[in-house]
């Protein structure tokens, strides 16, 4: 296999817009932090405790040793910083026995994943896994595992997620939300006709659409998709704590093959999200509207070619956080 410094490209009009991670707009970027309280230690140690030499020596050697064996199926190496915290993070996937291996490692964490998936011809594709984190850098140990499956078949599309974290999901891993404990969503889709699609979803305590609270509480939401001249109008009603409207409009912008996505909820969850993809760059914003009383949250996702960055600020909880990667694809 070779190395290649361009990501397989996928045509932006099938890639699914995801959350995007939260944004902090009044960070510029890592050379910033000493303006929100962080600073090096003179004795080249990680914020909070731990040396940066081991986890260089061993983020450079298991890197090198993917590269130079050319086991590796992508590779991403980036670094992180949130409120008095600072770590590289390292991913990687490879293909062993029709299987997808993957690992990530950040300074006081390690994570592992398994993923397959089932192939039902031109009806349709499942891909299901299962992903277990463990934090050796909390006292004590800190531990999560979640299984997922998303697919469709036929006019059904489906997607779910299930998991358990004994501590804060944000200290498991780089961008995650900041509770621990249940959390799950079921989403599923049904098409009418070529025009016509109702989409409903489920959530407790997890990123189900238009979450911004991080309490214990359901979340639902249904929706009615249709297709007319080459966009997609959207509109439902939605409710977690509190009942919102849903509008959202997806459709290419002039004749630059430029795919812009918005949607907005309204009411007791207020949030604005927009989604501006073209084939090497793809750009995500999303917003809260802090209505009665409900906190800020911001975030912004830029991606191109083998590069991204994701910025976020949540005013409830006092967070920001930066995180830069850089990801090589192996043919």
């Amino acid at each position: 296999m070779s190395v290649s410094n361009v990501v397989r490209r996928t045509s932006y009009v099938k890639r699914q817009t995801l959350n995007a991670p939260k944004h902090d707009p009044t960070a510029s970027g890592v050379l910033h932090l000493a303006r929100f309280g962080y600073r090096p230690s003179v004795t080249g140690d990680f914020p909070g405790g731990g040396s940066w030499g081991w986890f260089f020596a061993l983020v450079v050697t298991v890197g090198a040793h993917l590269l130079a064996t050319s086991q590796a199926q992508s590779l991403s190496v980036g670094l992180f910083a949130s409120p008095g915290y600072l770590t590289p993070t390292l991913e990687g996937s490879l293909e062993a026995g029709g299987l997808t291996l993957s690992a990530r490692l950040k300074r006081d964490a390690v994570g592992f994943g398994l993923e397959d998936d089932l192939e039902f011809g031109p009806a349709g594709r499942f891909v299901f896994g299962a992903r277990a984190d463990l934090g050796f850098g909390l006292q004590p140990l800190g531990w999560g595992a979640e299984a997922y499956l998303r697919g469709s078949l036929a006019q059904v599309g489906l997607e779910a997620r299930v998991g358990y974290a004994s501590a804060s999901r944000a200290l498991l891993w780089a961008g995650e939300r900041n509770f621990g404990g249940f959390a799950g969503n079921l989403g599923a889709s049904y098409r009418l006709d070529p025009n016509h699609t109702l989409r409903a979803s489920l959530a407790y305590a997890g990123d189900v659409p238009g979450a911004i609270f991080q309490a214990s509480t359901l979340g639902l939401e249904g929706a009615w998709a249709l297709r007319e001249g080459g966009a997609t109008y959207l509109a439902g009603l939605g409710f977690r704590m509190g009942a919102y409207a849903l509008l959202g409009w997806r459709g290419e912008l002039g004749e630059e093959d430029t795919l812009l996505d918005a949607t907005l909820r309204l009411g007791w969850v207020s949030r604005l999200e927009l989604g501006l993809f073209q084939e090497e760059l793809r750009l995500r914003l999303m917003s809260t509207i802090p209505l009665g009383g409900a906190p800020f949250e911001a975030a912004a996702s830029l991606e191109g070619q083998n590069l991204r960055g994701d910025v976020s600020y949540d005013n409830g909880n006092q967070r920001w956080m930066v995180w830069l990667r850089y990801t090589f694809i192996f043919d």
